[in-house]
């Protein structure tokens, strides 16, 4: 978010965070607040989910994934 907001600013209109890990999301949304949970987000539109929308419908100009290699079950993925 942060990378993104410094390259393209206000021309981004949503962030949609996705992580498995319900603590990794209240952190990254703690990060946004400063550290201060009763504290405003830095950027607006951001939103955190636990999955994936169910609906393909929906699209997005750009995506990153972190650490998605180490989601993997096995090397073996890759050599099928």
């Amino acid at each position: 978010m942060w990378a993104a907001n410094s390259a393209w600013g206000e021309s981004i209109g949503e962030y949609f965070c996705v992580d498995v890990s319900s603590n990794m999301n209240n952190l990254a949304h703690l990060l946004v607040q400063g550290g201060d949970v009763n504290g405003r987000m830095f950027m607006n539109g951001i939103y955190f989910r636990q999955f994936l929308p169910a609906s393909n419908e929906r699209t997005y100009d750009i995506v990153t994934s972190c650490y998605s290699l180490l989601e993997q079950p096995s090397v073996n993925i890759f050599y099928s």
